[in-house]
C-alpha cells in the first residue's frame, strides 16, 4: 500500500514539475516574441521620436497685419487680427507647445496708432515667466519691425507691414 502512495506522490511531483516547466517555457516564448516585435518596429523606423511641433495655427490668411518668424518650427505665423494671445493653452490664438511658456503668456495687440505692443501676462506673478524684447526683460513693449521677442524659451522675430502669405 505504501508503494502506491509513493508512486502516486512521485507521479504528482513529476506532473507539477512538467506544468511549471511548460509555464516557464511559454513565458519565455512570449517575452522573446515581444522583444522580436519591438526590434522589428525599430528596424522599420516606427519608434516614436520626441514631439517636435512647437506651435500650431489655423490656415494662414491672404494678407497679414504682422508676421512672427519663429527660429524653430513651424517657421512663419501670420497675425491676422489686431489682438492675439500667445501661450500653451488650447484657447490661445497662437499655441506654443513648449513647457517654458505659460498657458497664457503674452498678448500681442495693435494700439490706437496702429503699432503692435506685446504684454507679458505673467508679469504680476511672484515668479513671472520672462518676456524679452531684443534681449531686454520687459513687462510690455511697443514692437518695431525686426524686433526679436523671447517668451519662455521660444524666440520669434516680429515683422510689420501687410506681408503677403500663401493662400
Amino acid at each position: 500500500m505504501l508503494d502506491w502512495i509513493a508512486t502516486a506522490g512521485v507521479q504528482l511531483a513529476v506532473l507539477v514539475l512538467i506544468v511549471v516547466a511548460v509555464g516557464i517555457g511559454i513565458a519565455a516564448t512570449v517575452k522573446r516574441e515581444r522583444e522580436a516585435a519591438a526590434l522589428a518596429r525599430a528596424a522599420a523606423g516606427a519608434v516614436p521620436s520626441a514631439p517636435q511641433p512647437i506651435i500650431t495655427k489655423q490656415a494662414p490668411p491672404k494678407v497679414a497685419l504682422a508676421v512672427l518668424e519663429f527660429e524653430d518650427d513651424p517657421g512663419v505665423v501670420a497675425v491676422d487680427q489686431p489682438r492675439v494671445t500667445i501661450g500653451r493653452h488650447s484657447d490661445d490664438d497662437i499655441r506654443v507647445k513648449d513647457v517654458t511658456v505659460s498657458r497664457h503668456h503674452a498678448v500681442l495687440q495693435m494700439n490706437a496708432q496702429g503699432l503692435f505692443e506685446i504684454h507679458n501676462q505673467t508679469a504680476g506673478r511672484s515668479e513671472p515667466n520672462p518676456l524679452l524684447v531684443n534681449g531686454v526683460y520687459r513687462e510690455h513693449a511697443e514692437l518695431a519691425d525686426g524686433d526679436l521677442v523671447t517668451i519662455g524659451g521660444v524666440t520669434f522675430r516680429f515683422r510689420r507691414e501687410g506681408t503677403r502669405t500663401a493662400a
